[in-house]
């Protein structure tokens, strides 16, 4: 075991090495420590993380946690999450910020973090663009609202009261008016500033709260179809069986099949 973290931390170093020096290491590692900070290869295995990760994963050292995977940590449902994202930025070059993740703490406890992931490139080949250098995995950066500093980030955290009030009432209608009130703007200007931010209007963030919620429930509970198309947010089954296919390529009830630790015996008439 010691054998393959030594080799797992010589990786690390390699990987880090054959970055390219654009890469803002600095910036981002110096961040508050209320962040989670992570690097993975392409393979998802961890390289290098911060203490809130080491925290987060349950784990006492960072040697526990390099070489392994989300797999390792993380219940299956979410681990399954993480990965396809990771292999997203990996595939496309294309970052991911703030998006809305659950989160599984070491307690077992779920919360909700805003997850922005980076694709990590080798050196570019003289000539040549860093966009056209190699992929060498994802760096990525985890907020969780509840410990963030607002000091941090004063343009985030001037909506971090809009996003609470998302992430504890997204089980029902949510007016954009309500959410500008909450930040003492026109609903235009609001709705301007929410896309500035989050890089997406303020429905669709609600609709990634509610899928990620969604997802959970299928895994870790037996209600029905309907039952969770309620208490997520949905109009009724029908549209969040649409916005699940969506977003997940399959249906709220092959998900549940491949990945509940529940065993659904009312379905609620649940169609393919």
């Amino acid at each position: 075991m010691k054998k393959e973290t030594k080799r797992m931390s010589s990786d690390c170093a390699g990987l880090m090495s054959d970055c390219a020096s654009g890469f803002p290491f600095e910036a981002l590692f110096a961040t508050t420590p209320n962040v989670c900070l992570f690097v993975k290869n392409r393979d998802g295995r961890f390289v290098w993380g911060n203490a809130f990760l080491v925290e987060l994963c349950g784990a006492t050292s960072l040697d526990e946690i390099v070489g392994k995977t989300d797999f390792d940590f993380f219940p299956r449902d979410l681990a399954l999450d993480y990965r396809r994202e990771d292999e997203t930025v990996v595939a496309t070059g294309a970052p991911i910020v703030d998006r809305p993740w659950l989160v599984c703490n070491a307690n077992k406890t779920i919360d909700w973090f805003l997850s922005n992931k980076w694709p990590l490139r080798g050196r570019a080949k003289r000539g040549k663009s860093n966009e056209a250098a190699p992929i060498l995995g994802v760096v990525g950066a985890m907020r969780n609202y509840r410990r963030f500093d607002k000091e941090a980030s004063e343009q985030n955290s001037d909506f971090r009261d809009v996003v609470d009030f998302m992430l504890e009432n997204y089980e029902r209608k949510i007016e954009t008016r309500e959410l500008a009130e909450l930040a003492f703007l026109s609903t235009s200007q609001f709705e301007r500033r929410f896309r500035a931010i989050f890089r997406m209007t303020p429905s669709r963030f609600l609709t990634e709260i509610r899928l990620r919620a969604s997802a959970r429930l299928l895994t870790s509970t037996d209600w029905t179809l309907a039952q969770i198309a309620s208490r997520t947010g949905f109009f009724d089954q029908s549209h969040f069986g649409k916005a699940f296919r969506a977003e997940y390529g399959t249906t709220p009830k092959r998900y549940r099949a491949a990945y509940g630790t529940s065993t659904l015996t009312n379905d609620g008439g649940a169609k393919e």
